[in-house]
Order: structure tokens, then sequence, then C-alpha cells
């Protein structure tokens, strides 16, 4: 029984601290130093700025999810 109990509590503990706990470890290897970092692990993520000028290309999905919100909008109003 106490072994359930443990297991159980183990669980629970990844559930609720397991993604905050694997960003402090991602976050720890990308500062290890370069030579000793394994081949196959990323060092750092590189994200362009969003509001810069050339950015507005990545935003294509957004501005075809609002044409189909509006017209199945439409469509239930006038259907």
């Amino acid at each position: 029984m106490k072994h359930g109990y443990i297991i159980g509590w183990l669980r629970g503990f990844i559930a609720d601290y397991g993604v905050p706990l694997m960003v402090l470890v991602w976050t720890a290897v990308s500062y290890i130093p370069v030579n000793e970092v394994p081949r196959g692990i990323p060092r750092r993520l590189f994200s362009p700025n969003p509001w810069s000028p050339g950015a507005y290309s990545n935003w294509t999905v957004v501005k075809v999810i609002l044409i189909i919100y509006v017209c199945i909008t439409l469509i239930a109003l006038c259907g």
C-alpha cells in the first residue's frame, strides 16, 4: 500500500512541477560550455522580434483564422 502512495505522489509531483523543472533543466543545459554539450542538444533558440517590419509574414495563420471567423459569424447570423 505504501508503494502505491509513493508512485501516486511522484506522479502528482511530475504533473504539477514537470514543465517548470524541464524549463530549468534545459536552461541550465544551454549555459554549459559549448564543447561539453552532447551533439544534438540545441543551445539557445532564436526567436525573431515579432514587432519588426519583416515579421508580419509569420502572422498569416492569424489573418486566415480571422477571415474564417468573420465568415462563419456572418453565415450563422444570416442562416
